[in-house]
Order: C-alpha cells, then sequence, then structure tokens
C-alpha cells in the first residue's frame, strides 16, 4: 500500500467522477503541480470516499487554468485520499478504517501509509492545508480549526462563518497537519449543493492569489465541540421515533432540524426502550451523558440547553463514527 504520485494534472482528470479516480490513478495519489510560486498550498480530499464536493470543485478549480493555459500562481499539492471507497461510494470499505481517523501513531498499514505522507508534507513545508469534506446530516457549510492563531482563522474564514474549534477527534488530517502549517477543514454541507462547491471554487482562487497572513482578519463566531454523541456499541437505532421492542433508540425523524440551533431542555432526541441514553463523551473521553439527557418516561430528553452540529440520519456514519456533536461559544 503507498500513494502514487504524479507531476502536473493528467488530462483524464477532468473527464471522470470520484467512482472514476481509482481506476485511473490506481490508488491513494497526490499531484504536484508547479506554479510561479514554489512554496505550495495541499489541498485534500476523498478521504471520506462519498464526499465528493472536493473532488469536483478541484476539477472546476483547476480546469479555468488547464483550459486559459494559465500557470497556477502558487504550487499546488492535490491528495486524493481514498480512491477505493469512492469508487463505492462509501465513506470506507469494511475492510478499512476512516481514513479521516488514521493520522496519529498506529500499528496498521493505514498508519503506516498516513504517516509516510505526513514525512512528505513536512518536507514539503507547504503555506497551508485545506481539507475538503462534506457533512452527512444536514448543516450550513463552516470551516473547522484545531489552532486558535490569527493565520489559521484568516484561512477558515476566507470560506465561512461561523467556524467551530476541534480538539476531538485528534487523529483527523487537519490536526496532524496543524504542527507544520495552518491548516483547515472546510465542511460543505451534503453532497450534491452546487452553491457550496461554487463557493469552495471561488475560495481556492481567492486564496491562490495571496498568502494566509495577507487575508482578512477573522471576526466572525468561533464555537468549540465539547462533546461527541456516540451509539453503545451494537445497539439497534432507526430514525422513525417511534416505539419498538427490537430498536433501543428511535430518534426523531427531524433530527438534522437540530443542526446549528439552539436546542431547548425538554428537546426530546429519541424514544427508547429501558433506562440507557447514548454516551456523550467529552474531549478527555469521560461519559458525560447524566448532564445532558435523561429518561421521561420512553423518551430521551435534554436536561438542559444545547447547541449541537453534524446530527446525522445515516446509520452507517452514526454506528462507525458519531451521531453529531455539541457546542458551545467560545470569545477569541
Amino acid at each position: 500500500m503507498r500513494w502514487y504520485n504524479y507531476d502536473g494534472i493528467p488530462s483524464n482528470f477532468f473527464q471522470i467522477t470520484p467512482l472514476g479516480v481509482e481506476k485511473e490513478f490506481k490508488g491513494p495519489s497526490v499531484f504536484h503541480i508547479k506554479g510561479r510560486e514554489e512554496r505550495p498550498f495541499i489541498f485534500s480530499t476523498l478521504l471520506h470516499g462519498n464526499e465528493t464536493t472536493g473532488f469536483f470543485a478541484l476539477q472546476k478549480f483547476l480546469e479555468y487554468y488547464w483550459d486559459n493555459e494559465l500557470t497556477l500562481p502558487r504550487s499546488v499539492i492535490i491528495i486524493l485520499g481514498n480512491p477505493a471507497a469512492a469508487a463505492k461510494s462509501k465513506r470506507h470499505l469494511d475492510d478499512q478504517p476512516d481514513f479521516n481517523r488514521i493520522w496519529t501513531k498506529g500499528e496498521t498499514p493505514w498508519h503506516k501509509l498516513a504517516e509516510d505522507l505526513m514525512t512528505k508534507i513536512e518536507e514539503y513545508n507547504p503555506l497551508a492545508c485545506v481539507d475538503i469534506h462534506n457533512t452527512s446530516g444536514k448543516n450550513p457549510k463552516y470551516g473547522c480549526v484545531s489552532k486558535k492563531d490569527d493565520l489559521t482563522l484568516k484561512l477558515a474564514g476566507l470560506f465561512h462563518s461561523p467556524l467551530i474549534y476541534v480538539t476531538e477527534p485528534s487523529e483527523v488530517f487537519m490536526s496532524a497537519t496543524s504542527k507544520f502549517c495552518p491548516s483547515v477543514t472546510l465542511e460543505c454541507g451534503k453532497p450534491g449543493d452546487l452553491e457550496a462547491l461554487n463557493s469552495v471554487v471561488e475560495y481556492l482562487k481567492d486564496l491562490i492569489e495571496t498568502k494566509p497572513e495577507h487575508l482578512p482578519e477573522y471576526n466572525g463566531d468561533v464555537y468549540k465541540t465539547i462533546a461527541r454523541l456516540k451509539i453503545p456499541q451494537g445497539a439497534w437505532i432507526d430514525f422513525i421515533g417511534k416505539n419498538d421492542p427490537e430498536v433501543n433508540f428511535s430518534f426523531i425523524p427531524q433530527i438534522e432540524k437540530l443542526n446549528f440551533n439552539t436546542v431547548p431542555k425538554g428537546q426530546v432526541l429519541a424514544k427508547v426502550n429501558g433506562k440507557n441514553v447514548i454516551e456523550v463523551l467529552d474531549d478527555n473521553n469521560n461519559n458525560i451523558s447524566d448532564q445532558y439527557f435523561e429518561i421521561v418516561e420512553d423518551q430521551m430528553v435534554f436536561k438542559k440547553e444545547a447547541f449541537p452540529s453534524m446530527f446525522s440520519t445515516s446509520i452507517e456514519v452514526v454506528k462507525s463514527d458519531v451521531l453529531g456533536y455539541l457546542m458551545e461559544k467560545v470569545e477569541l
């Protein structure tokens, strides 16, 4: 298992969809595109194979320079993370880990793959890294940061406001690359959102023309994730919101509407069997569910006001990763 490196962008890059990346480029791929200024930006996408906005945005962004025979103002390195999963329109394959959870020390071949790339990225000495994702649930577009220094906030703020300050999970690409340069994640709503795609293209065009330190100051809101909501292993779930003796947690169908909204005390999240609630893990992996949820008759309800994000109705994502996050506003 290795990275496939390419000098420049092959012409067939513009004719394929994410479904065809693995066939055309064999596997995890890195494209080195020379620009007038040597020190590069790094743009990554398809770490989750079913999150396609980044790939289409990079195609559209590069096509402008390709079609007009223009040299990029600055060198760019493009990373296509998991073409095998993209070929199946899956977040990751069943025999793979999540490719955005492998960027810390580990013993698997995938951790070695990530470590090899991190060594190269340090050598590249990039100006900044931008990792482009979609959300599995209905969310507005927003930027994520793992540091709150001025350069990182400028880099993310150029995309959209508000920003989310994320420290867990710590194994993500953004956190690993932030050791070398300003690094952000762009969250672009669900795949297929044309407005979000065009926003990414404009973001890349604006960014390539400048340096992070010359970007405008960020003066918008910043939220911090304070907890991750996880489903107990082996639990049966659905999003129907009705009692079923075979289902442990039947979440309300409109759960995605809670994202980026203040949820009042007493809001129902799910119908439940028994007295168990979902896990609410803080940044130290302490289960603080008793602070946020209680069982009232057969319903799991919020014990206090909360501000969630990333709630999703994808059972695959919820069971393999998280149901969503709870956030609070932070002052800069």
